[in-house]
């Protein structure tokens, strides 16, 4: 077995992660809207140089556009743009760089038969996307599909904003102006107002989702993230997709929340490392 590290690099912090010879290596690490590429790379050689073996490859993945192994585009963090596979690579090992939510699919792949149609979605802090059509993957011109929290919708109001400011974990901080942690337990509570937050929250999710389902006919939907955990969230956005989506296509499509749940990137990004230095055709 090919001996890899995966780095899993977000908007607030990073996860660095080995499993070799059944033991598991793994630590977090800070990073914000300060960090800059060099110091990305200090920290993931840093973390390599403290172990006991040298990789064979090392993956990374990335908040963003991807293109000629250099991360070109980082809307939530451009501080980050400029990192490349150059800068991370060695004479002993080579790093190969994928967008996240793509990388998150590779976790994935492998339990569902050859050749399925997947829908993985991914809501946190924001939302985002990755889709394999009859076992390929669906990259459009520029990389950009699944960019959900980009689209805009139409509120009960008559307000147009995008899914990012009504469906996502950040957007039910902002509009509670409350913690996660203070959310979960107003929930509890059963505080209308946070109540109703969450519950419009999950709603326009079940939108998504049951355009998911009419646009793309998975066989698949894998839905996970933090956001999805809050109370009736996931209930309610299931919900709303059967209510809205095609029928015949919903007979054939399940909503799967993964065993993994919080390490699907991760787990994806070493999968697609090992699959590169071993030579496996890429889905």
């Amino acid at each position: 077995m090919s001996k890899v590290v995966a780095v899993d690099i977000g908007g607030t912090k990073m996860v660095l992660y080995t499993k070799v010879g059944g033991v598991v290596r793994r630590k977090r690490e800070a990073t914000g809207n300060q960090i800059t590429p060099q110091q990305l790379v200090k920290i993931i050689k840093d973390f390599i140089n403290d172990l006991d073996f040298t990789p064979d490859v090392l993956g990374v993945c990335v908040p963003g556009l991807v293109e000629n192994g250099v991360l070109i585009v980082a809307s939530d963090r451009p501080n980050m743009e400029g990192l490349s596979e150059e800068m991370l690579s060695t004479p002993q090992y080579k790093a190969h760089l994928i967008n996240d939510l793509r990388a998150a699919m590779f976790s994935q792949i492998p339990k569902y038969p050859k050749g399925s149609s997947i829908c993985l979605i991914v809501i946190g802090t924001g939302i985002g996307m990755s889709v394999v059509l009859n076992g390929h993957f669906l990259s459009g011109a520029k990389g950009w599909v699944g960019e959900w929290g980009l689209c805009p919708v139409r509120l009960e109001d008559g307000t147009i904003c995008n899914n990012d400011r009504i469906m996502t974990g950040k957007a039910i901080i902002d509009r509670s102006g409350m913690s996660p942690e203070e959310v979960i337990q107003k929930l509890e509570e059963g505080d209308e107002r946070i109540t109703k937050i969450v519950n419009e929250a999950g709603f326009y999710c079940g939108m998504c989702l049951a355009y998911c389902v009419n646009l793309f006919n998975p066989e698949y939907i894998v839905l996970t993230g933090s956001t999805t955990r809050y109370k009736n969230y996931r209930s309610i956005a299931l919900s709303t997709m059967k209510k809205y989506a095609i029928p015949s296509s919903l007979s054939v499509c399940q909503v799967v929340d993964p065993e993994e749940e919080g390490d699907v990137v991760i787990l994806g990004t070493a999968e697609y490392a090992r699959m590169i230095i071993e030579g496996e055709e890429m889905p």
